[in-house]
């Protein structure tokens, strides 16, 4: 019986962000987006491999047959949050995914 455990963790980030002048009829506003990021994930995972080795010989060596299960969880969250902005305004969004 070969077993393996396996765990990791892994987390990144980004952000991005954009500003433009617009012209309206002599009027000229800038508009702003921004966007910040992160994700956060991580997994438990066992690895299950039975093996059964034959005593009678084959083609001159031992036949073995096998079965793999991998086994576990895992999870990820996503959060974010986008800012726009156009002139004095601004607008807040904060979506998160598990």
């Amino acid at each position: 019986m070969g077993t393996v455990y396996y765990h990791t963790s892994v987390a990144a980030s980004g952000a991005v962000a954009a500003a433009r002048e617009i012209q309206i009829r002599g009027f000229s506003p800038t508009v702003n987006v921004s966007f910040n990021a992160s994700l956060n994930a991580q997994a438990d995972l066992v690895l299950l491999n039975p093996t059964y080795t034959f005593g009678t010989p084959v083609l001159g060596g031992q036949l073995a047959v096998g079965v793999i299960g991998l086994f576990g969880w895992s999870a990820a969250t996503i959060d974010g949050t986008l800012t726009t902005g156009f002139g004095a305004r601004a607008v807040q969004h904060h979506p998160s995914r598990t």
